[in-house]
């Protein structure tokens, strides 16, 4: 498993779980929340403005990490906000994973996978950030529109 963040203006070094250990919510909580986000975070943002959002994954609608994210990101996104069905509502599904899958990189043995995914993050541009982010806004306009039907 492979977890990845990004921002208008920034995008995080990968962060790759070994091959066959599953993902529960004290290990993403753990490992990924308490190790790599919220330092990030405080680091990047200190009291600046930012939001955090997962998609709904059962690890991450897990009550404790509903409850650690409610209580250290400030404007946090729960699940009981975001939209069920809205994978075309996150960025990293809709712009970043998309575009990696459509180069053939997700479909590579596991060895192959963990450098070609590196290579390729590292080839990602601010102005690749930028526009994913002013799509994302228009994306939820649209999502309010559709009233939340999947945007293809």
């Amino acid at each position: 498993m492979v977890w990845a963040k990004i921002t208008s203006e920034y995008h995080n070094p990968l962060v790759f779980v070994e091959w066959r250990v599953k993902i529960n919510a004290h290990l993403y909580w753990e490992d990924i929340l308490e190790k790599v986000v919220k330092p990030w975070a405080k680091n990047s943002y200190e009291d600046s403005h930012w939001i955090f959002q997962q998609d709904l994954a059962p690890t991450h609608k897990a009550k404790i990490v509903q409850e650690y994210s409610r209580d250290n990101f400030p404007d946090f996104i729960s699940m009981t906000k975001w939209p069920s069905y809205s994978l075309d509502l996150n960025p990293m599904d809709y712009s970043v994973w998309g575009v990696f899958g459509g180069k053939g990189l997700l479909s590579l043995p596991s060895k192959s996978l963990k450098v070609a995914l590196q290579q390729e993050w590292e080839l990602i541009l601010v102005e690749y950030l930028q526009a994913t982010a002013e799509n994302f806004v228009k994306r939820l306009e649209l999502g309010i529109l559709l009233k939340v039907k999947p945007i293809e």
